[in-house]
């Protein structure tokens, strides 16, 4: 696999500028279910990931041929999190909460 090292530079380069934003939407997200699982007095484990540098990188490199535009908006999973309930009936109160808050 050929590596285009510029290609790879910029892209890396411009989700550094942009990882501080994800690292915000993260911890806005954590908070957002943590206080709605308390709110409805279910328990949830709540966790964040924000792609590592390293992982966008590898990712960039790894699947260079499958993108069809630009990498920095290709790669879906920069920014996410889990929210871990007692049962699934839990799970659909908190996520709705949600849905219905914010509009959806």
């Amino acid at each position: 696999m050929t590596i285009d090292h510029e290609f790879l530079k910029k892209k890396v380069d411009e989700f550094v500028s942009e990882r501080p934003t994800y690292l915000a939407l993260e911890k806005l997200l954590r908070g957002v279910f943590e206080a709605a699982s308390l709110k409805f007095g279910m328990p949830a484990f709540v966790e964040g990931r924000t792609k590592s540098l390293s992982s966008f990188a590898e990712k960039v490199i790894r699947k260079q041929a499958k993108f069809k535009s630009d990498p920095t908006y290709d790669i879906t999973d920069r920014c996410g999190v889990r929210v871990i309930t007692r049962s699934h009936e839990d799970r659909l109160i908190v996520c709705r909460s949600e849905e219905r808050r914010v509009g959806k």
